[in-house]
């Protein structure tokens, strides 16, 4: 018991300093994260990519995408009528970069600013969509034409292939 009542002075000053540590990191964790938000995001990453073309208003499906790709926290590529593709920006979509499945809202014949996509994690599609509370909802901020096969320099390149 006496060695135990001699260990606790060194015990409380390890506890102080381990204290004063995770205070220390916890600063620098909210300066990164701030920094991150001023960070460029969404379509502005490929303003300079010779891939991205001008900004439509809306996007015709045939009743559901064809296709999606190179999805990321907030932009994704997806295929319309005739093979055509599109960058499309959301907002409000918390795991599009996640996504394994993605469809328009079953009204909807085309997409426009204010539209919804449906963002599913579950690679069995929506139906089976059990992780977190089932298909988010993504509202779309702008829509660019897409021409991947657009001749880019290497330092422009933006994330998506």
């Amino acid at each position: 018991m006496r060695k135990l009542l001699q260990l606790l002075p060194c015990t409380k000053s390890i506890l102080i300093a381990s204290g004063l540590a995770i205070s220390l990191t916890a600063c620098a964790t909210v300066k990164s994260s701030s920094d991150q938000s001023k960070a460029v995001r969404g379509i502005a990453i490929y303003k300079s990519d010779a891939r991205l073309g001008d900004r439509v208003s809306s996007i015709r499906f045939s009743g559901s995408i064809d296709g999606f790709r190179s999805n990321e926290k907030d932009t994704v590529i997806i295929e319309g009528v005739g093979r055509k593709e599109y960058m499309v920006s959301t907002r409000g979509c918390y795991n599009l970069d996640r996504a394994m499945a993605i469809a328009i809202e079953q009204r909807e014949t085309s997409l426009r600013r204010g539209s919804v996509l449906m963002v599913s994690q579950s690679v069995m599609g929506f139906a089976h969509d059990t992780i977190g509370h089932g298909p988010e909802r993504c509202f779309i901020d702008e829509i660019y034409t897409w021409n991947k096969n657009a001749v880019q320099d290497a330092d422009e390149a933006g994330p998506a292939g």
